[in-house]
């Protein structure tokens, strides 16, 4: 079995509570199935996923990918005690995220963030093929 990198991160970027990402083994493809459609596409996906779970394996969700876990070891690897400890007063409460980002714009740091979750992603993608012996290509 093989499968695209590409397809595998553009997964693990856009998982979120709505959205479950399978891979299909009999077609090597990537699959998104939304929990809250009721389309016939969706239906029929569910289905088949019902009636063929042998076929399937489900990719890390948010649980698993945990991007607040991410940005805490981020912000850990940062060298300046007092941009640690503004971003870790940033990322407390509700819109965490948000003033986040906006900080590490504000600092420019923002690429050094996209790199290091780049980074991240790639390790979960790499340890979720291995698991399932699937060739990343």
């Amino acid at each position: 079995m093989k499968v695209k990198l590409k397809d595998i991160l553009q997964a693990l970027d856009f998982v979120n509570d709505e959205t479950q990402y399978y891979y299909n083994m009999k077609t090597e493809q990537v699959v998104m199935l939304i929990d809250v459609m009721n389309d016939e596409e969706d239906t029929a996906l569910r289905d088949d996923i019902d009636d063929n779970y042998e076929d399937y394996i489900v990719l890390p969700g948010k649980y698993e990918i945990n991007e607040y876990a991410m940005i805490e070891t981020f912000i850990d690897g940062l060298n300046d005690l007092d941009i640690q400890d503004r971003l870790y007063s940033e990322i407390r409460g509700k819109g965490a995220f948000r003033r986040f980002k906006d900080s590490l714009f504000d600092l420019g740091l923002e690429m050094n963030w996209y790199k290091f979750r780049d980074d991240a992603y790639l390790k979960i993608a790499t340890k979720w093929c291995k698991k399932n012996n699937i060739e990343m290509i």
